[in-house]
C-alpha cells in the first residue's frame, strides 16, 4: 500500500517536461485533467500548460483562459446524441453550464477543446465503467487484527473486453500519532514525517481476479491490515477504472518506482489525450465507513 495525501478517490497531475530527453527539445503543451464519476454530476476541467523541466507544476500560474471546452455524449454507433457545454468559472477551470447532466455509466464521452488564437485541438474519449454496489452489511466496527477480517462483498462492474480493475482508497478520520497502529508507528519518523501523509492510505491497481468470486457472481474483497494506518473511522473507498485511468496510474507507478530500470528504459506515462496531455478519464465508485477498534 502507498501513502497519498490526495482528493479522495482522485489522482492529481503535476506535469513537467519529462516526456523529452533534452531541455533544447522541451515543447510547450496544454494539459487536460477531468474525472467523470458514473451517476455524479459531470466534473470540473482544469485546463493548464506544462513546465519546464527542473521547474515546478504551480496551476494557477500555467492556467489557461478562454477557452472553448465541451464535452459529447456519443451514441453506441458513434454520432452525438448530445453536448455538455463548459464554461469558465475561474482562470483555467471550466465548469458544466449545466449542474443538473449526469454522468452515465457504460457510456462513451468525448471531450473538445479549441482555441480562437491557436489551431491545436483536444481530444480524447472514455468509456464510463457500470456501477457497483455492496451486497452485504459491512461491519460497523472491527477490532485491528482479529482474526475476523474485513470483508467487502459487492456486485462486478461490467468492463467490455476485460477484467474490472479496481483502485481502494482508505482515508482515516482521527489522525493523531496515539492513533497510529502498531506497525506504522514503528516506522513513522516524527522529525521526518508528516501525519497527513499518511491520512489517505491508497492501493496499487488491483485486477477483480485477485478477489473470490461467489456463485451469484458477487466478489469477496479481504481488506489487508496494513491498508489500515489509524485506528477510529475509517473510509473505504473502491474505484473501478476506465481504460484511460488505468493506463495512467500503471505507467505512473513505472515512473515513480522504476528504480530498477535505466532512464532510457522508463517509458512515458500513456495519457490519452490527443493534441496535449494529461488526463481525461472516469470511474464507478462506492463508499462505506468502519470504526477501527484497538486489539
Amino acid at each position: 500500500m502507498k501513502k497519498h495525501t490526495i482528493a479522495l478517490g482522485l489522482l492529481p497531475l503535476f506535469l513537467t517536461a519529462c516526456d523529452v530527453p533534452l531541455q533544447s527539445e522541451y515543447s510547450q503543451e496544454y494539459v487536460v485533467e477531468s474525472y467523470l464519476v458514473a451517476l455524479e454530476p459531470m466534473p470540473a476541467l482544469h485546463l493548464s500548460r506544462t513546465a519546464p523541466a527542473g521547474t515546478a507544476y504551480i496551476f494557477e500560474e500555467l492556467a489557461v483562459s478562454d477557452a472553448a471546452v465541451e464535452l459529447q455524449l456519443l451514441s453506441p454507433d458513434g454520432s452525438t446524441e448530445s453536448s455538455i457545454p463548459y464554461r469558465e468559472q475561474e482562470k483555467g477551470i471550466y465548469q458544466p453550464v449545466s449542474s443538473q447532466t449526469l454522468v452515465l455509466p457504460r457510456r462513451t464521452y468525448a471531450l473538445n477543446i479549441s482555441f480562437e488564437n491557436d489551431a491545436t485541438i483536444i481530444k480524447s474519449q472514455t468509456v464510463v465503467p457500470d456501477t457497483f454496489s455492496f451486497t452485504n452489511e459491512t461491519a460497523d466496527s472491527i477490532i485491528y487484527q482479529s482474526e475476523d477480517r474485513l470483508k467487502l462483498d459487492i456486485t462486478s462492474s461490467f468492463s467490455p473486453d476485460r477484467q474490472n480493475i479496481f483502485l481502494f482508497s482508505f482515508e482515516a478520520k482521527d489522525v493523531s500519532f496515539d492513533q497510529l497502529t502498531p506497525f506504522i508507528k514503528d516506522i513513522f519518523d516524527e522529525e521526518t514525517d508528516s501525519l497527513d501523509e499518511f491520512r489517505i492510505n491508497e492501493s496499487p491497481i488491483i485486477n477483480e481476479n485477485n478477489y473470490d468470486r461467489n456463485p451469484n457472481g458477487t466478489l469477496t474483497i479481504k481488506i489487508p491490515w496494513l491498508a489500515i494506518v489509524f485506528y477510529g473511522e475509517t473510509d473505504i473507498i473502491i474505484n473501478a477504472l476506465d481504460d484511460n485511468f488505468f493506463d495512467f496510474v500503471r505507467s505512473q507507478e513505472i515512473q515513480t518506482n522504476g528504480r530498477t530500470l535505466s532512464p532510457g528504459e522508463i517509458t512515458n506515462v500513456i495519457d490519452n489525450i490527443e493534441g496535449g496531455a494529461g488526463i481525461f478519464a472516469s470511474m464507478a465508485r462506492q463508499k462505506t465507513t468502519v470504526f477501527i477498534n484497538r486489539e
